[in-house]
């Protein structure tokens, strides 16, 4: 399948772009040229399908979550996909088990499988991708999990 996630930001500039392209997904070749979003345009990007595209403000699909100006938010939900765990955000979560030193935290996949990232010491057996839901509440002050820095 791909890529899952259908949301917006209010921003389109170059930088948004590369970082996109860098996740795997692509510039939709049916929408307009790619133009950075300024006082007069007031751009928005949207992911859907694998691909992502720009439209007015005003314009903005309903069905689309809108991330407003939060690009955390954005590009965890833009990373999410259901063929490959890279780029996309885990809970680490200990805390079932581990009664001497019980953990929970937050950090982003490096590899195509959270298997192979963090095989040496075999903690994936302890992780879980963070659903689209645990997402927006991470992202939007729902939570104060930590985020482990290092592994980003």
């Amino acid at each position: 399948m791909g890529f899952t996630s259908r949301c917006a930001i209010h921003d389109s500039n170059p930088r948004i772009w590369r970082k996109l392209i860098h996740f795997g997904l692509h510039p939709n070749a049916c929408s307009s040229k790619m133009t950075a979003r300024n006082n007069d345009n007031q751009l928005c990007t949207v992911v859907e399908g694998g691909s992502f595209y720009l439209v007015k403000e005003c314009n903005l699909p309903d069905y689309v979550y809108d991330c407003d100006d939060n690009e955390e938010s954005f590009f965890a939900l833009a990373a999410l996909r259901d063929d490959s765990d890279i780029y996309q955000w885990f809970i680490y979560d200990n805390r079932d088990w581990n009664d001497e030193d019980p953990e929970r935290y937050w950090f982003v996949c490096k590899q195509d499988s959270i298997e192979d990232d963090m095989f040496y010491d075999a903690m994936y057996a302890d992780c879980e991708k963070a659903t689209e839901a645990e997402l927006k509440l991470h992202f939007n002050d729902g939570d104060d999990d930590t985020v482990i820095e290092n592994l980003q």
